[in-house]
C-alpha cells in the first residue's frame, strides 16, 4: 500500500483517478493561507515536519550530515554518505544541497577533508568527522 506519492510509480498515476474529488472551498481556503504564511517567510528552506511544511534554518540537517560520517569511525568518501543520506534517512532534499552543506562543515572545520581526488567529480573526496578526532 503507497502513502505518498512519491511512492507511486509514473505508470500507476492513471488508477487513481477515479478516486478524484472536488476540494471544498474551505480546505481550498486553508492550504492558500497555509501557501500565503510561508511565502511571507520568505525562507530559504522548508522541510516537512510531523507532516506540516515549516520553514527551517538552512544549518538544520547539518546534523544528520555530521552524524552519518561518524558512523562509519574512519574515513569515507563523501559521495557514498551523500548516499546513505538520501537511502536511509530519507531526507527527501537534493543531493547538491548536501554536498554544500557538506562544503559549509569544512569551511568551518566541523568535517575534515584527508584527500581530495583532483581528477574525479566533487563527490570523490575522503572526508572524516572531526568529532572521531
Amino acid at each position: 500500500m503507497n502513502h505518498l506519492w512519491s511512492e507511486v510509480a509514473p505508470e500507476a498515476f492513471f488508477s487513481y483517478l477515479p478516486l478524484q474529488q472536488v476540494a471544498p472551498p474551505s480546505l481550498i481556503q486553508y492550504y492558500a493561507q497555509c501557501w500565503h504564511t510561508l511565502q511571507e517567510e520568505n525562507g530559504s528552506l522548508r522541510a516537512i515536519i510531523n507532516n506540516n511544511l515549516l520553514t527551517v534554518p538552512l544549518t538544520f540537517y547539518d546534523f544528520l550530515i555530521i552524524k552519518t560520517f561518524a558512523k562509519f569511525h574512519k574515513p569515507v568518501v563523501e559521495a557514498f554518505v551523500i548516499g546513505k543520506l538520501l537511502s536511509k534517512e530519507a531526507v527527501g532534499i537534493h543531493d547538491t544541497f548536501l554536498h554544500a552543506r557538506i562544503q559549509f562543515l569544512l569551511q568551518k572545520k566541523l568535517l575534515k577533508c584527508i584527500e581530495k581526488a583532483e581528477d574525479k567529480p566533487y563527490y570523490d573526496k575522503l572526508l572524516l568527522s572531526d568529532y572521531l578526532m
